[in-house]
């Protein structure tokens, strides 16, 4: 199974034109599954509620593998 890229904005989040956004493109362009969640209150983040959103995003399996690019806040 390939490894799943998840993206995790900082602070009022990654927009147009932010490097994470640009390599989300890249991946995928090049087919590699990669996703980017939409977290809740990106202008006054709580750690569980953001923690809680990108979890559901995750898939569950046993044999998964995930990769986190966080920027900011979101590291």
């Amino acid at each position: 199974m390939p490894t799943m890229i998840v993206f995790v904005p900082g602070y009022e989040g990654s927009g147009e034109g932010h490097w994470q956004r640009i390599l989300l493109e890249e991946l995928e362009h090049s087919g590699t599954p990669a996703l980017f969640p939409t977290l809740p209150d990106l202008l006054a983040p709580e750690k569980d509620r953001w923690v809680d959103a990108i979890h559901a995003c995750l898939p569950h399996s046993e044999d998964s593998r995930v990769t986190f690019v966080c920027h900011s806040l979101g590291c």
